[in-house]
């Protein structure tokens, strides 16, 4: 029980860090172009990732190195709109239209990676849409269209989001952040040196203090999720709207309008609703490996998600014959692990009714 209230610390202050590289990026934006300011969060935001790769002795040979190109080139488009938009409008308004990617993202599941969708999660993508639209106000004198910045900046994380999915199957995240760190910084590099803009001793500060904030935040929220499950974590993601308002008011006094609070509401109720589907064991990290998920009726508090998965890795590591591997970020479990799930029924005095591969 104390991982999970340990892995909800981690996430919420990796959500802060990365609301204050936001900050950063918005400040920033008035003394470089995007493409500086792209290139030194790569840049700077390497140094932490390399010290995670050591930790963790992950390995930096891949096989997959067009996969993380193309990454790293979506990516590129990703960051580049959502930096640009940070500098033109308010940190709430590109905050709360960011969430649109965890939309995207399920509808590009479908057709990508072949997963199902149920009536629920179509009705909940419906009304995140209609909450990007209260936020835009299309047809109307407040529509701008640099708020369709976040929304590209939107789309283009969600393809990299899904291409992410399939390389964790073959590299570690370490390797996998690695890479995209890497590639981003080079692919910008030229756009930077044939128009190289000398900062100051004070930007150098911020440059560096951006690229560390994404470094931090992103190891932060790593070991968050090795502790604990997604379902309990993913909800904290929308303190972000909450950190994104204060300090835009404390930093820039921006205050966002009743739009921007209704429609940024709509859209935490619609995403939350489509993804509090119950409580994963098993992440499938290779090809090789099988899924499990136990599927939990309710909303679950943090005691009973962790009497639950307490309850069903007993029954898993107390099997003989079954060979468990676990590594640093992503439980890794054989195949028999599975084929013996799926034999039981009704484990744990009928809290788990089904587990499905």
């Amino acid at each position: 029980m104390r991982d999970n209230y340990l892995a909800i610390t981690l996430k919420v202050l990796s959500v802060i860090f990365f609301v204050l590289m936001d900050v950063l990026i918005k400040k920033l934006s008035s003394e470089f172009d995007t493409f500086h300011i792209v290139f030194f969060r790569c840049f700077f935001g390497l140094f932490p990732v390399l010290v995670m790769v050591v930790i963790t002795k992950a390995s930096l040979k891949t096989s997959k190195i067009n996969l993380h190109l193309l990454r790293a080139v979506i990516a590129c488009l990703a960051m580049f709109s959502f930096f640009k938009a940070f500098g033109i409008l308010p940190l709430a308004d590109v905050s709360s239209i960011s969430f649109a990617s965890i939309m995207i993202i399920t509808i590009l599941a479908i057709f990508i990676l072949d997963e199902k969708v149920g009536i629920r999660r179509w009705i909940a993508i419906f009304f995140g849409f209609i909450g990007v639209l209260i936020i835009f106000r299309p047809g109307t004198s407040l529509f701008s269209y640099f708020s369709l910045l976040p929304l590209l900046g939107a789309v283009a994380l969600s393809f990299a989001v899904i291409i992410m999915k399939k390389l964790v199957s073959y590299d570690s995240p370490p390797t996998c952040s690695f890479y995209l760190h890497v590639l981003i910084a080079l692919i910008y590099f030229p756009f930077v040196i044939f128009n190289w803009q000398q900062p100051s001793l004070n930007l150098w500060l911020m440059l560096i203090g951006m690229g560390f904030c994404g470094g931090i935040a992103q190891i932060l929220l790593t070991n968050a999720y090795r502790l604990s499950t997604v379902n309990l974590l993913q909800p904290f993601d929308y303190t972000a709207i909450i950190w994104a308002i204060t300090f835009g008011v404390i930093f820039f006094n921006d205050y966002p309008d009743r739009y921007v609070i209704i429609g940024s509401i709509v859209i935490v109720i619609s995403t939350y609703s489509s993804i509090g589907q119950g409580v994963v064991l098993v992440s499938q990290s290779d090809p090789y490996a099988g899924f499990g998920k136990i599927q939990a009726r309710g909303n679950l508090t943090i005691e009973q998600i962790d009497e639950l998965s307490e309850s069903v890795e007993d029954i898993v590591f107390n099997t003989k014959g079954i060979k468990i591997n676990i590594s640093l970020f992503i439980d890794t479990y054989s195949l028999k692990i599975i084929n013996s799930l799926l034999d039981l029924k009704k484990i744990t005095n009928g809290k788990v009714e089904e587990i499905t591969e």
